[in-house]
């Protein structure tokens, strides 16, 4: 698990638990209703959805990122994500998740023979 994959299973627990809390704070008032629970359940899912979202943007990197981790430039990280057919396009340029790096990297350097 990465470090973000933590971060959002404590988000989620901790979601749930304030929603538990919420729905139960009365103990005399145990009585729960189908939409009070649903309302609850609403409310956890768009704070979870919300965070998740945000927490994946913590993972992007730009074509100059990916040029800088691979050493090599950027036009060249841009020509290897288009033969590969990995990332995609934000308006003028391209975003890659930090796993497609391996995927990236760039082969031997040297004139290739086609076998054949």
């Amino acid at each position: 698990m990465t470090d973000h994959q933590v971060d959002l299973a404590e988000l989620v627990e901790g979601a749930v638990s304030r929603a538990l809390d919420a729905l139960f704070h009365d103990a005399l008032a145990a009585t729960l209703t189908r939409a009070r629970v649903e309302r609850y359940l609403h409310i956890v899912a768009r704070g979870v959805a919300a965070r998740a979202r945000d927490m994946a943007y913590l993972d992007l990197m730009t074509s100059a990122d990916m040029a800088a981790e691979l050493g090599v430039s950027r036009q060249r990280v841009l020509a290897l994500a288009q033969r590969r057919g990995i990332g995609w396009r934000a308006g003028r340029d391209v975003v890659f998740l930090r796993s497609d790096i391996p995927a990236m990297r760039p082969g031997p350097v040297g004139v290739h023979r086609r076998s054949g």
